[in-house]
């Protein structure tokens, strides 16, 4: 895909003639959910981006366990209770586009990676370490 001079892309001409013939030649299976199923997801997908943080910072704040609040404090980005809380809403922000974006593909979550989403977003874990998880629990499933 190649940048003109203003910002919208030009896509090349032959990337065009190969979308065009799979969307011709495309049918929808059954397994595949409805139009109104998924404007219904994207909806609610749009409603949880726009919900509100937690009631407030220090409420969010003393739910966490002291291991966890130390872990907070002790990374230079998040040195502060009001920082942390702030990346939490973040974190929470990038999970629910992430569970959208799952959903409107046609898949679910399970339980085991939605409290391995909430282990990220309260700072129990890094990004790094759920990514490592999830990679061990697809390796046990090969």
């Amino acid at each position: 895909m190649k940048t003109g001079m203003s910002s919208a892309p030009v896509i090349d001409k032959d990337v065009q003639e190969v979308v065009s013939r799979f969307f011709v030649s495309y049918k929808t299976s059954e397994a595949e959910p409805s139009a109104e199923n998924l404007t219904q997801t994207s909806k609610e997908a749009r409603q949880s981006l726009d919900l509100d943080p937690p009631i407030n910072c220090v409420e969010w704040w003393s739910a966490l366990h002291v291991d966890v609040q130390q872990k907070w404090l002790a990374n230079p980005n998040t040195a502060t209770m009001y920082a942390a809380w702030c990346e939490s809403i973040k974190r929470q922000k990038a999970f629910n586009f992430a569970r959208a974006s799952v959903s409107l593909s046609g898949f679910k979550t399970i339980p085991e990676d939605e409290a391995l989403s909430v282990r990220y977003i309260n700072g129990e874990i890094e990004l790094s370490e759920a990514i490592k998880i999830v990679n061990e629990q697809v390796q046990r499933l090969r």
